[in-house]
């Protein structure tokens, strides 16, 4: 063509080659200025391509902008062939500019707000670019911007072209058809990837793509084909720009990411607003002339020399709903999906979201797995193979009402077993396995598949087989498994975050923030964010609930909501708001706190993720509960339940169940208590849910020794102590001492309950669970100076003091008080007793009710023998009439007591006797002999003082009978310490025959 004339152009030299045209520089005779002149070259379906070129140069000859390379002319060579005649932009393209690092921060906004313009003038007339990329921008030899080729344009409003226009007819017959993918990969919208119907909004993704690479020095979307770049566009998003370049401002991050939003209407809506943002943050960038660095290895790789190149004019047919990229991907699966067992009439686009879906699963992005495998089965029903693995990405994310519906769908009669390979049936087997709570077949089977998988897929082999083994609570097990993981893969995140998540339950802390880091380091080097916001979030939890640093917490859980806002993830930003708002609890912002819980709900009901919503409303039951608003706790634990109940969530319904259980057992209504759990429980069991077992058989215990049954109680920690030993989970245990402790204590097993109370110390101690050792120091304290070994009580009662004032924990504080009012009583020291009384009576107010009853007792008991008989009496009553409403036996049989012996002091003891002898037949019921003989020794005074002497006698030989059995079952040591408390010995000298 050099040295042709075509019309009254001379060609003179060639300018470049793109997907629809050759450009050259010629001359225009007639004014004698240079241009740009452009040839269609196309030579498939030249009718369609020629009128799209006829189009280019209608829908540009209309545009007049500083930023836009203006078009002169157009035509046709005597041969037929169109050309296009526009100004000759001299200088060089962004891409150029970008490949050499001549763009600062300051000028490549400004680059960037010049083509926002010139876009903003083609949106007004209708026009849409479709092609906007950095070789489609240049910046003159005078510094102008100019944006050029509209030759992938559209018009949006067919009327543009007047119906009296030459080719008018042709121009708008052959528009870009429905489902064609046209534009570069590296900045197509997700739009235009689908083949879906676009509008300007899909030139400002890419303008935003074209930001996020000038102030990054990285494209947003990077891969080794166009496949992997067109999956990224639709299922990925990229991390801040200021990852990359530090000096990029939180705002310029936000308007790069808000233009790069997934879907249109979270985008910027028009050019103008982009261009407000812009012109608003250019004030706040450094004027220091640094240039970001460029990502060197993906610009010099054939890679991106393919990835920014416009996708090939024949792969554009509507062939597919997801054209272009899905065809490419059918030709790379054809030969795997060949040599799958069982036919495989499963159209292209849903291969191509299965592929997708389980590349998300191995990377550690359950929750994008779960968008494209659900794509996968909307293109085919009947993909039973990505139903498998679809309830496989809900297992992973800890939603086992999801993933079994997943499954039951791949077991539906219609669904032949035979359709999946033999890996497939095993990873089957083992999800069902792991949903009907056979934990330890589960691990059998993963085991089986990790020996059986390929070497490419053996490090998600082993993660799979990791979390079988945590649900089978093998932890040790669970960690090798991880590491054989990364053994095979050194980068392989997903097992490391898991050996975070088990280290820091351990209390590893330094081996759980190891791990967390390097799954971050490698989550961001992917740019895989859910993977990066489950990190971020677990390094949340760490902080908030072990290491105490709220504002680390909140950190945390802020980034994983900005990273989810921009991912679309749903289900993170939601529970973060969760664990924000039990943050705020925490730290007494109330308000706040259900705020933010009642947004998570919220966001979790308009999504769509009922299940979610039901769980915000039990943590807002949670936040009732811990603030003693039983009955706002009540309501939406019962909400929940409703909620749970119609959705058909057995887990969330076992849930609502387990806390509504919890409450009641805290209110002492043991039977409603009894009648939550049971259902609950066997939920738990029958799926398998260890942890949830452990609570519930913890919990009935409780309400079985509140209630009085206490070998019912014992049976069941003893079985929970024995199952916590066989696993090794040291909490558990340590929790079953101290609960079996507090039962046997309730027996007046002293000696046996000390002994458990002593290993719950020493296992607080070793986990550094300060609060559960306070109250272990306590419990032992109790059973010690009850058997008469003071000594021993205060010095552990000192360090429980000590403990109570380092924690400032306000019920571990008023408990010791307590326990120190009873033994200063016992010593008969009363005023100290009634002092002490009262501080722990100030401490709990209302809070604490088992404080509350035994305060007034003591301080009752305390006034009574200091001379105001009456008022003790008085406070002696209140403190029955508490324990009845309380409903526990133990309670209300030691207020009776107390009230006989204050009533007696009065001098009431036809009172004292009736009220001894109702207590004494409690203690026989519920086998408390120790209380029993003060019981008997209180009606004997008291029958004396009648002078009942045949009565007296009676009375006397049973405290005799009781003293033998408590002699035999403590032993010669500590009965001999017991009789010799201050208290026993007053009462038997009041008798002179015992």
């Amino acid at each position: 063509m050099i040295g042709h004339i075509v019309s009254h152009y001379r060609i003179l030299d060639k300018i470049g080659e793109g997907g629809m045209g050759i450009v050259y520089v010629a001359e225009d005779m007639h004014l004698g200025r240079q241009v740009a002149i452009k040839f269609l070259t196309a030579e498939r379906d030249k009718h369609q391509f020629r009128a799209r070129f006829l189009r280019e140069a209608r829908s540009a000859s209309a545009l007049s902008h500083p930023h836009i390379a203006t078009v002169y002319d157009y035509g046709e060579t005597r041969a037929g062939q169109p050309f296009i005649v526009m100004e000759l932009v001299r200088g060089r393209n962004l891409s150029d500019l970008l490949a050499d690092g001549a763009l600062t921060l300051q000028r490549a906004v400004e680059v960037i707000v010049h083509v926002a313009e010139a876009l903003s003038e083609a949106h007004r007339l209708g026009i849409i670019h479709r092609d906007i990329k950095p070789t489609n921008v240049a910046v003159n030899e005078r510094g102008q911007v100019k944006v050029f080729d509209f030759g992938l344009a559209k018009l949006l409003n067919d009327e543009f072209v007047p119906e009296t226009t030459p080719d008018a007819r042709t121009l708008l017959a052959t528009q870009t058809r429905d489902g064609v993918v046209i534009g570069t990969p590296l900045y197509l919208s997700p739009e235009q990837a689908t083949g879906a119907q676009v509008d300007a909004r899909s030139d400002l993704f890419a303008l935003g793509a074209l930001l996020y690479e000038c102030i990054a020095g990285r494209p947003a979307f990077q891969g080794e084909s166009v496949i992997e770049i067109c999956a990224q566009v639709l299922h990925a998003d990229p991390l801040p720009p200021s990852e990359f370049n530090p000096r990029i401002p939180a705002e310029l991050d936000r308007i790069t990411l808000k233009a790069l939003a997934k879907r249109p209407e979270d985008r910027y809506q028009s050019a103008d607003e982009l261009i407000a943002d812009l012109r608003a943050v250019q004030a706040a960038l450094p004027d220091v002339d640094h240039v970001p660095a460029r990502l060197t290895p993906l610009q010099s790789s054939a890679a991106r020399l393919r990835a920014l190149t416009t996708l090939p004019d024949e792969l554009r047919r509507p062939r597919y709903l997801i054209p272009a990229f899905l065809l490419m991907l059918s030709l790379a699966m054809f030969v795997w999906w060949e040599f799958q067992p069982g036919d495989r009439p499963f159209s292209a686009d849903a291969r191509w979201h299965y592929q997708i879906g389980v590349d998300a699963l191995r990377n550690g992005a359950p929750y994008q797995a779960t968008q494209a495998l659900d794509l996968a089965i909307k293109n085919d029903k009947n993909f039973s193979l990505a139903k498998l693995r679809l309830a496989e990405a809900w297992m992973l994310l800890d939603d086992p009402d999801r993933a079994r519906d997943a499954l039951l769908r791949v077991l539906a009669p219609q669904a032949s077993a035979s359709e999946l390979p033999p890996l497939e049936e095993l990873r089957q087997q083992a999800l069902t396995a792991t949903l009907t709570g056979e934990a330890t077949l589960a691990a059998q089977l993963y085991e089986k598949i990790a020996q059986q998988a390929p070497d490419a897929e053996k490090p998600y082999a082993y993660f799979c087989l990791g979390r079988a083994y945590e649900n089978a609570e093998a932890t040790d097990k669970a960690i090798n498994s991880y590491i054989e993981a990364t053994n095979r893969n050194p980068q392989y995140a997903p097992a490391y975050l898991r050996l975070g998540m088990i280290h820091a339950r351990k209390h590893n802390l330094e081996d759980a923030t190891a791990s967390f880091n390097k799954a971050e380091e490698i989550y961001r080097l992917m740019a895989n964010h859910e993977g990066l916001a489950e990190v971020l979030y677990q390094r949340g939890v760490l902080f908030n609930k072990q290491m105490d640093k709220n504002d680390e917490a909140r950190r945390q859980f802020q980034q994983v909501i900005d990273l989810a806002r921009n991912t679309g993830n749903d289900m993170q930003h939601i529970l973060a708001l969760l664990q924000l708002s039990d943050i705020a609890l925490v730290e007494g912002a109330t308000a706040q706190a259900e705020q933010l819980a009642r947004a998570a709900i919220e966001n979790a009901q308009q999504h769509g993720l009922q299940n979610i919503a039901t769980r915000g409303i039990i943590k807002l039951g949670d936040q009732s509960f811990l603030r003693g608003d039983y009955d706002g706790a009540e309501t939406k634990y019962k909400q929940a339940l409703a909620m749970a109940q119609t959705n058909r969530s057995p887990y969330n319904t076992a849930l609502s169940q387990l806390m509504l259980g919890s409450l009641k057992t805290d209110q002492r209504r043991n039977e409603e208590a009894l009648g939550y759990l049971r259902p609950a429980l066997d939920f738990y069991q029958k799926e398998g849910y260890e942890k949830e077992v452990s609570i519930i058989l913890t919990l009935m215990a409780r309400a079985n020794r509140n209630t009085g049954h206490y070998d019912a109680a014992l049976e069941a920690l003893r079985q929970l102590l024995q199952h916590a030993e066989k696993i090794g989970n040291t909490n558990q245990i340590m929790i079953s001492h101290n609960e079996i402790g507090k039962v046997l204590f309730r027996q007046e097993r002293y000696a046996e309950a000390l002994d458990h109370f002593t290993k719950a110390a020493e296992l607080s101690n070793s986990l550094g669970d300060q609060a559960r050792l306070g109250y272990s120091l306590v419990y032992r304290s109790n059973a010690n100076w009850r058997v008469g070994r003071y000594e021993e009580a205060r010095e552990l009662l000192k360090q429980a003091y000590a403990l109570a004032g380092r924690t400032s924990n306000k019920g571990l504080l008023a408990e010791s008080y307590t326990c120190d009012a009873w033994m200063a009583l016992s010593e008969r020291r009363f005023a100290e007793a009634k002092k002490t009384g009262q501080r722990a009576l100030e401490l709990s107010k209302g809070e604490f009710k088992d404080t509350d009853i035994q305060a007034h007792l003591v301080i009752g008991l305390a006034q009574t023998y200091s001379g105001d008989r009456h008022e003790g009496r008085l406070a002696c009553q209140k403190a029955v009439k508490m324990a009845t409403d309380a409903g526990d036996p133990w309670l209300l049989f030691a207020a009776q007591l107390a009230l006989a012996e204050s009533m007696l002091e009065d001098g009431d003891a036809q009172g004292a006797l009736a009220a001894a002898r109702q207590a004494q037949e409690g203690f026989a019921r519920t086998g408390q002999q120790e209380s029993e003989l003060r019981a008997w020794l209180l009606a004997a005074r008291a029958s004396r003082r009648m002078n009942e002497e045949t009565m007296t006698h009676d009375y006397i030989s049973h405290i005799k009978s009781l003293m033998t059995d408590l002699q035999r079952k403590w032993g010669a040591d500590i009965y001999n310490q017991y009789i010799a408390r201050p208290d026993i010995r007053y009462s038997r000298e009041q008798l002179n025959q015992v």
